[in-house]
């Protein structure tokens, strides 16, 4: 069983429920979501800078636990986007994170005069990619 390598055992040789849990979690999909509002004017260079072929994927792309970067523009609020980075696990992000620490602040003041407003959302952590009606709108 895989889980053996990851957690700690019971009397009987196997993972105990904890640590099955806990080395499960680990293991689990991470995305990370931010909202962004962007100037009028910095449309088309935000959309780049966030988008799949942007800065910030390359950078992500440097660690083997990045999956991919999305990017979702409002249908309803103009200049209203809602940024995705999705990881192969909470574990993968914290690395990628400590290993580029330095490289990530740059890019992240480099890049600020394209938004008006940052907000994290939050981290959702899941078995797969969240997947959204086809008919929902941002």
């Amino acid at each position: 069983m895989a889980l053996r390598a990851w957690c700690a055992h019971d009397r009987e040789g196997e993972p105990s429920r904890a640590a099955k849990f806990e080395a499960y979690g680990a293991l689990r999909m991470i995305e990370v979501l931010y909202r962004y509002r962007v100037h009028a004017a910095q449309v088309r260079a935000f959309e780049h800078a966030y988008g799949p072929d942007g800065p910030w994927a390359a950078l992500f792309r440097r660690h083997p636990g990045f999956r991919r970067l999305r990017l979702f523009r409002s249908k309803n609020e103009s200049g209203i986007y809602i940024a995705v980075d999705v990881w192969e696990s909470k574990a993968d992000w914290e690395a990628f994170r400590s290993a580029n620490a330095w490289d990530y602040a740059r890019l992240d003041r480099d890049l600020r005069m394209l938004y008006l407003e940052e907000l994290l959302l939050g981290y959702y952590e899941g078995d797969e990619e969240y997947q959204p009606p086809l008919d929902t709108t941002v």
